[in-house]
């Protein structure tokens, strides 16, 4: 399930989004409903970002889910102790192709085959 922190609208919406990308995912077993999970971190207060950073760090080795994505802010420092962890998209930056490459790039990592097409509609419909 999709945890769930204070975030703006637009990331609110691609959470979504990449929540239903996983129910729709061709490799069903992969995202099993047990197992599925999504960490949405925006860029908040820096004792309250730091609680987070461990947390989400703590998951993503202490779990076998396939795919964990983050959403940060512009907090730089957050992107660099979370990239060996996580899938990190951007939102704040964000562009159509940075937002394809990321979903890329989580879809390569758990073995999913993105058509180009369900690609620019994920992209569309977050952006």
């Amino acid at each position: 399930e999709l945890v769930e922190w204070t975030y703006p609208a637009v990331l609110r919406s691609a959470a979504s989004n990449l929540k239903d990308f996983a129910s729709e995912a061709s490799y069903p077993s992969v995202f099993e409903r047990e197992r599925k999970r999504f960490l949405v971190l925006d860029d908040l207060p820096s004792p309250f970002a730091e609680d987070m950073i461990r947390e989400v760090i703590r998951i993503a080795t202490s779990s076998d889910l396939p795919l964990i994505a983050v959403f940060s802010g512009e907090d730089r420092r957050v992107d660099a102790e979370l990239a060996p962890y996580a899938v990190i998209i951007s939102l704040r930056e964000v562009t159509a192709k940075k937002m394809q490459n990321a979903l890329k790039l989580a879809a390569t990592r758990i073995n999913l085959d993105l058509s180009t097409q369900r690609l620019e509609q994920l992209v569309a419909e977050a952006c």
